[in-house]
């Protein structure tokens, strides 16, 4: 049972496989390594596996969904379709790491965006289910995808995933509409996590143009006029800071309409059956 509490990296095929067979005995569903020990050690010896099964301590059922940035994994066919465009390499202040206080040249490695975001898509696929498939694109100028298909959370497919997440890199444009036609051809999906932190370029245009965001917003209605795949939407929306270290702010940056991309993911959630989440 202590195995289960390695949190981060350190949740392996192993781990994973223990926590789903804790899953199907308890007929429970913590999301934590923390949460099944004091389970453990609360009710372990006593728990009765036949009676008991599948309540809490209140003799409530226990549902311990993942979240994403706090947005809660409750479909059990998804793909997660992140933004990995150069942007990404800023990094948001806080009440701890502000523009003003923080002197080096390179980030705080805890706020840049990248990091954060392999952190907490790392965190996201260790919580899945055994009953859930899933998988994975990134964008920029590119496309990667990690699988052909969904597929199974399984421990050695969640290890898999994990290992793509961290070889991820910065870098590129923000074709957001290709990504999404791409998840969308999914024949088994029907729900979309879609991240970034900018509003969607156009092949040979790197200007942000009103009319492109509307071609996305009705292309992606219609193909999902039938299929209904809900689409939730998260954001950097902040204004970001550029690293000292990667030169001058590029002009590109500086010429981004941030309200016009939060409208773009709003409408898009709206339109599809999500919510749009902003990310501090």
């Amino acid at each position: 049972m202590r195995g289960v509490c390695r949190r981060g990296g350190g949740q392996g095929p192993a781990v994973l496989t223990i926590r789903q067979s804790l899953i199907e005995l308890t007929g429970l569903a913590y999301a934590t390594g923390e949460e099944w020990l004091a389970f453990w050690r609360e009710r372990g010896q006593q728990f009765d596996f036949e009676r008991e099964r599948g309540q809490g301590d209140d003799g409530s059922t226990v549902v311990r969904r993942p979240k994403f940035f706090g947005s809660e994994i409750a479909s059990s066919r998804v793909i997660f379709v992140v933004d990995v465009s150069g942007s990404m390499v800023m990094w948001d202040p806080d009440a701890e790491f502000t523009e003003e206080g923080w002197k080096s040249i390179h980030a705080p490695p805890e706020r840049v965006r990248m990091n954060r975001l392999q952190k907490e898509l790392k965190q996201v696929l260790e919580g899945l289910g055994p009953e859930v498939r899933f998988n994975l694109i990134a964008f920029s100028d590119a496309l990667r995808r990690w699988n052909k298909a969904l597929v199974p959370a399984s421990p050695e497919n969640i290890a898999a995933a994990k290992q793509w997440v961290e070889r991820l890199r910065a870098d590129g444009g923000t074709y957001t509409g290709t990504a999404l036609r791409e998840a969308l051809e999914d024949p088994e999906v029907d729900t979309i996590y879609l991240l970034s932190d900018g509003a969607p370029m156009k092949y040979g245009e790197e200007r942000l143009d009103a009319r492109y965001r509307e071609e996305i917003l009705t292309e992606t209605a219609r193909r999902n006029r039938f299929r209904r795949v809900r689409i939730h939407c998260l954001g950097f929306d902040g204004e970001g800071i550029w690293p000292k270290a990667h030169g001058p702010r590029p002009p590109s940056l500086a010429k981004q309409k941030t309200g016009d991309f939060i409208r773009f993911m709003q409408q898009l959630a709206r339109d599809n059956g999500g919510e749009y989440r902003s990310i501090p």
